[in-house]
């Protein structure tokens, strides 16, 4: 355990003692952009970009079927290829969704193939409206890998759009 708090010290003070450049973007009133943050590090001459990604859906996902990948398909935010690690780092993944009325679903934020957390949704059985579930995790994820929302085993068949449903991640750190 020592030999880990070793090297985060160390990897620590590097960056304390690197190169930081800061820069903002000009927010752009187009669909699918809004406003843009960056901030770059410069590490050893490597230059780290922060990731950060939104996404919802634009239409009703109905009929979905066993693992079926949650069709998000409108882009609120995406800096760095928000649904395929560009940078290997700790990053945050959260998803909310609603499920259809008269029915439940399960999904699942899967990493590489591995699911991580699940999320429970119902819509309304008696009138009083409907449930929304969530969840976030935690994870390492190496360049290259990708992360995504499904449907846990064939619990359900429909999510609902409009905003109501979402999957969204950022970059702690890179690593």
């Amino acid at each position: 355990m020592t030999d880990k708090f070793d090297i985060a010290e160390k990897k620590l003070a590097h960056i304390e003692n690197s190169h930081i450049d800061e820069s903002v973007e000009n927010a752009s009133n187009t669909p699918n952009r809004g406003l843009s943050l960056r901030k770059k590090f410069v590490v050893s001459n490597e230059e780290v970009s922060n990731v950060a990604f939104t996404v919802t859906m634009s239409a009703k996902a109905t009929k979905l079927g066993k693992q079926q990948i949650i069709p998000f398909d409108t882009i609120l935010l995406n800096e760095g290829n928000g649904f395929t690690c560009s940078i290997s780092g700790i990053y945050t993944f959260m998803t909310a969704l609603i499920a259809d009325i008269h029915e439940s679903t399960v999904t699942e934020i899967v990493h590489n193939g591995t699911p991580l957390v699940f999320a429970y949704s119902a819509g309304s059985t008696t009138g009083h409206g409907y449930d929304q579930g969530f969840n976030a995790v935690m994870v390492r994820c190496n360049a290259g890998k990708r992360v995504w929302v499904q449907l846990h085993g064939h619990q359900g068949t429909t999510v609902i759009e409009d905003g109501w449903s979402s999957f969204s991640g950022f970059l702690n750190w890179a690593i």
